[in-house]
This record gives C-alpha cells, sequence and structure tokens, in this order.
C-alpha cells in the first residue's frame, strides 16, 4: 500500500476515561476500534480515510511509491532518521524541503496546533483568491492554526499521492491526521467555520492528551478545551459527526468524548448529541457493542427527558443500533470479511435471482434484508444497501421493501446524501 497520507504517530490517540460517560463499558468500547477493518470494509468513506496507515517511527510524507523503510535503491538497512522537530513554527509556512513535514505535523501534533494544507499553483486565478484569506485566518488564530502553502507543481508527489484533482484544494489535519477538505473557494462564512472545526478539534485532543497525562500543573495556563471553558464544545461535536461520517472514527470517538467530559459540562442538546455520536462510534468498534450503543442512545434520550426536542442524532443512532440488532436478530455472522464476504453477497445475489425467477416473492426479500444489512454494515456502502432495499420495492413486496428503506433512513440521518437521494426514488416507486 503506497502512503499517501502522513500517518499519525506522533501522540497516540488519548484514551478516554471511563469516568467521562454515564456508560461505563462505552470508552473501552472507543478505544478498540479496529480502524483497518473499518476502512478495509468502506466503499464509500474518503480515499484520505481508507488509505491511512501507521508508521512506527512518526510521521512520514513519502513524494515517491517506495514503501516505508526503503529508498529508490531498495530496502534500507535500518529506519529512517527522524527530522528534527521545530521549536515553533509561523503562523503561513510555504513548503519548500518534504523532508521538513515530518517535523512540522510532529511539532503541531505535540502542542495542540490545527495544520492547514493549501494545495495552490502560480497559475490558478481561484487560489489567489483564496489564500490571502487562509492566510489572514490562520495569522488570526493566534497560534492555534498554521498554514502550509504547497505549489501542487513543485511538489507534484504529494499530490498526485493525495488524489489532488482540482485547485485550490485545501486539507486540514490535526494530531497527524487528515479530519476535513474541501475544493475550490468557499464564502468567508464558511471557510472561516472550515478553520474553527480545525480548531476546536486540535483543542480537545490537547485537553484529552493532558487529562490523561494527568497534566496539573498550577502554571495557571491552560490550553483552550480545558475545562471547558477555551472551547466551543458544539462545533466540536459537528467536527466529529463529519470525520466519522467521513470513515475517521478514532478522531470522532476522541472528540465525542473530550466533549462529554468537559467541565462544567456541554449544554444538554449539545451532551445528548455526543451520547449520540459515542453510540455509533460504539457500533464501529470490531466486533460492534450493540449494548453499549443502547446504554449510549438512553443516556442521550435521559439528557432529553422531554426538556428539548430531540437532536436527529439520537433517532439515527437508535436506528443503527436497531439495525445491528436485527443482524444479530435473524442470527447473522457479521465477522467475515475480504474475499469471504464477497462470496457471502454474490451467493445472496444469486439466491435472490433464482427464487425472483421462481417467483418466490418472500425468499427473495429475507436474501434480500440479509444482503442489505450485510452490504450496509460490513461493507459500508449505505447506497448499494439502499439500492438492495429498493429493489424488493420494484419486484418483491412493496411493503417490506419501504420498511427497509426507512430503517436504513433513520440509521444514515435526514442530512445523509443517500437518504435525501433514497427518498425521492422510494417516493417516485411508490406512486408508480
Amino acid at each position: 500500500m503506497r502512503l499517501v497520507a502522513a500517518a499519525r504517530s506522533a501522540a497516540p490517540v488519548p484514551s478516554l476515561s471511563s469516568r467521562t460517560f454515564d456508560a461505563p463499558r462505552v470508552l473501552s468500547t472507543l478505544t478498540r476500534i479496529d480502524h483497518h477493518r473499518a476502512s478495509a470494509t468502506s466503499t464509500g468513506g474518503s480515499a484520505l480515510g481508507r488509505n491511512r496507515i501507521r508508521v512506527e517511527l512518526g510521521v512520514r510524507w513519502m513524494s515517491t511509491g517506495d514503501p516505508p523503510g526503503a529508498g529508490p535503491s531498495g530496502p534500507a538497512s535500518g529506519p529512517a532518521p527522524v527530522p528534527p522537530i521545530p521549536t515553533s513554527l509561523p503562523p503561513v509556512v510555504e513548503l519548500t524541503d518534504e523532508k521538513e513535514l515530518n517535523g512540522m505535523v510532529r511539532w503541531a501534533s505535540a502542542e495542540g496546533v490545527a495544520m492547514l494544507f493549501d494545495f495552490y499553483a502560480d497559475w490558478c486565478q481561484p487560489c489567489k483568491q483564496l489564500t490571502p484569506k487562509l492566510e489572514k485566518l490562520a495569522t488570526a488564530s493566534n497560534g492555534k492554526c498554521v498554514l502550509v502553502k504547497v505549489d501542487v507543481d513543485a511538489h507534484s508527489g504529494i499530490s498526485d499521492q493525495l488524489r489532488i484533482q482540482s485547485l485550490p484544494t485545501v486539507h486540514a489535519m490535526v494530531d497527524g491526521k487528515f479530519i476535513d477538505t474541501f475544493s475550490g473557494v468557499l464564502p468567508d462564512d464558511e471557510l472561516a467555520a472550515f478553520v474553527d472545526r480545525a480548531v476546536n478539534v486540535a483543542a480537545v485532543g490537547a485537553s484529552q492528551t493532558q487529562r490523561t497525562a494527568g497534566d496539573d500543573s498550577e502554571s495557571g495556563e491552560t490550553r483552550p478545551g480545558g475545562g471547558g471553558g477555551g472551547m466551543d464544545v458544539e462545533t466540536v461535536v459537528d467536527a466529529a459527526f463529519k470525520a466519522l461520517d467521513s470513515g475517521d472514527v478514532e478522531t470522532a470517538a476522541a472528540a465525542f468524548g473530550a466533549a462529554l467530559a468537559t467541565d462544567p459540562p456541554p449544554a444538554p442538546g449539545v451532551r445528548a448529541r455526543a451520547y449520540a455520536g459515542a453510540a455509533r462510534c460504539a457500533l464501529r468498534a470490531s466486533p460492534p457493542d450493540v449494548d453499549a450503543a443502547k446504554q449510549l442512545v438512553d443516556a442521550a434520550r435521559k439528557t432529553v427527558d422531554g426538556k428539548f426536542t430531540e437532536p436527529v442524532e439520537i433517532a439515527a443512532a437508535a436506528a443503527a443500533a436497531e439495525l445491528h440488532g436485527a443482524a444479530a436478530d435473524l442470527g447473522l455472522d457479521m465477522s467475515a470479511s475480504g474475499d469471504a464476504l464477497d462470496d457471502t453477497l454474490a451467493s445472496l445475489r444469486a439466491d435472490i435471482d433464482a427464487m425472483t425467477k421462481a417467483g418466490d416473492k418472500e425468499g427473495a426479500d429475507d436474501k434480500r434484508e440479509e444482503l442489505s444489512l450485510r452490504v450496509l454494515l460490513q461493507r459500508g456502502d449505505a447506497g448499494a444497501a439502499v439500492e438492495v432495499a429498493l429493489e424488493s420495492v420494484k419486484k418483491g413486496t412493496r411493503e417490506r421493501g419501504r420498511a427497509m428503506c426507512v430503517r436504513m433512513f433513520d440509521a444514515l440521518g435526514a442530512t445523509h446524501p443517500v437518504t435525501v437521494s433514497g427518498r425521492k426514488r422510494l417516493s417516485n416507486l411508490w406512486f408508480l
């Protein structure tokens, strides 16, 4: 596998203490997420998330196809030396030597500083509109964010590996991992919100690392996020959901846990959403911890307790837990992956085709339900799973197909692109 992004090892994922949750078992679940399995079975996640790997000696960027620990002439005799970590960085850095990236990322991870990578070219006119705005935001962050400008013509190896398709493109990195990205020129308010999300997620990681390390310094200086007063917890939770939707369960779990651990605690609505997000993280563990997810959904609903409108994320988390429960009720072994999973899915498809040809609608729908669950929960392909359910609406029992669709829409959430497009298609089919 080619290394196409910076692998995070400069600072470990904060271990989340059980005292931060009302459901004590959940944190052990969140800290044992199997990200290689989650990314390998996902066909819908971001390329950055799918191609992230760990490198023992630290963050390494590669502008060639050489594997870690190997140079152009073949395998190295020993580990490559780690470049020194800088003592500080200015708010705006023009990348000149790619070898310096290792130290930059390690420094930012250690200091709890967000990094923005601006991929541009001198001939790109939109780049000339965007870059000054990014420079202004990075400078105004007061050391919480560093902008690294990357000329794609001078550093084509990096842009090729990150599959930069258009300019300008900006990646946000926290703790050595990309957490967000966009291409083009955003409106000023959206651009500021993009930077704020990265800064707040970085603040969460820094404060959580300090708590884990038992940093009870009496210096009087507190990093943003410590004590909840210097951190916009709602922005952190928003960013955590975005990371979760992109497949970065590790970042999401750390952010949800840190949001719930703030002192004073966040507002009830934000806390309820964080519980719901943590429930979804529990379902992404290996194996999924359905019981823990249900406990967290219960904690979210107890937080609401009729005092305000229930956030939509709670229903989505509950529906996702129900999907996993449905798989368990059907007695499905959800541990298969790789070729074994491919064989299982192919066998189900063959059964569906044979039963449909024989006129056995009920039998075909039974197999479609299993296929949709496996495609969604094991393969992570929500679009393909909904296609299977819509097939039941067209060729099987309409009511059962509709129920399958609605259950998945609820699990994905009302704003998920697959839900939005799927509801339109379901409506069109239903009234044909």
